[in-house]
């Protein structure tokens, strides 16, 4: 299992959400990440990859306006649920729900859809990660797709879709007790895959989140969080201590700290 999960880091690199799942438990990594156990879909899951599916499509449509962005997002979802695995009274709730509140997403939308610059959607970025262990030296890429990066003469901001409903700063830096901060390190390891790259050299990199599930007041905030080198530092670290704790054999060996892990119960 050891050498099996070496191979896949080094021929297949690794993403934020691969760091992500070793952070929470190395064994969630192990069966997520490595051997790729198939999960049965969820209403959250589904949710997201049918909006990402309808906003990416909008950057395609000539006509971006808050009318044809409500009508995509429909559209776009009608067709996807008819194929999604959910079971059908889910399907027709979360059918529902996005047919409710698409007309504030447009709304919402209209003003980040109305960007002119050079615009990346679902872009695919690799970075190249050296590292030692022992006297072994390491190398493989970190990776990504990213939702949209809108470019203009000065910055490149990405934008990473979320379809939960919106948290606050603490919670998404992972500050608060029920939250992981999952939300940060994701945008500061786009921010450290970007920087330095051939389309961006000399551009400020401002990663951001937005909230495509309205809130209750029918908004779809934009968070944008200063990423400070230190925040990138400490994620290196983290990508650091999965690479030691894979080439010693050390993660398979511990459970994490939730005594309830479903990953760590398997044997």
């Amino acid at each position: 299992a050891q050498e099996y999960t070496k191979r896949v880091i080094l021929e297949k690199g690794l993403s934020v959400t691969a760091l992500n799942h070793f952070v929470t438990c190395p064994k969630e990594f192990f069966y997520k990440s490595i051997l790729k156990i198939p999960e049965a879909p969820s209403v959250s899951s589904e949710r997201g990859i049918a909006m990402h599916k309808a906003l990416s499509l909008v950057w395609r449509e000539e006509d971006r306006s808050a009318k044809n962005i409500e009508k995509t997002i429909v559209s776009v979802t009608e067709d996807y649920f008819k194929t999604s695995l959910l079971p059908k009274f889910e399907k027709e709730i979360v059918r529902e729900e996005i047919k409710s509140y698409a007309v504030d997403v447009g709304r919402e939308l209209e003003g980040y859809f109305a960007f002119t610059g050079q615009t990346f959607i679902e872009k695919w970025e690799e970075k190249e990660f050296l590292t030692k262990y022992g006297k072994e030296e390491i190398s493989f890429n970190l990776h990504g797709q990213l939702d949209a990066i809108l470019v203009d003469d000065k910055k490149a901001q990405i934008f990473d879709y979320k379809t939960t409903e919106s948290k606050s700063i603490a919670s998404i830096k992972g500050e608060t007790k029920s939250s992981d901060g999952n939300y940060f390190r994701q945008l500061v390891f786009y921010k450290f895959l970007l920087s330095g790259g051939v389309n961006y050299k000399d551009k400020e990199i401002d990663p951001a989140l937005i909230f495509v599930k309205p809130n209750a007041s029918g908004k779809c905030p934009t968070v944008v969080l200063p990423i400070l080198e230190s925040d990138i530092d400490k994620v290196k670290e983290e990508v650091e201590n999965l690479v030691q704790s894979v080439w010693s054999g050390e993660f398979l060996k511990k459970d994490c700290d939730d005594k309830d892990c479903k990953y760590c119960g398997l044997k």
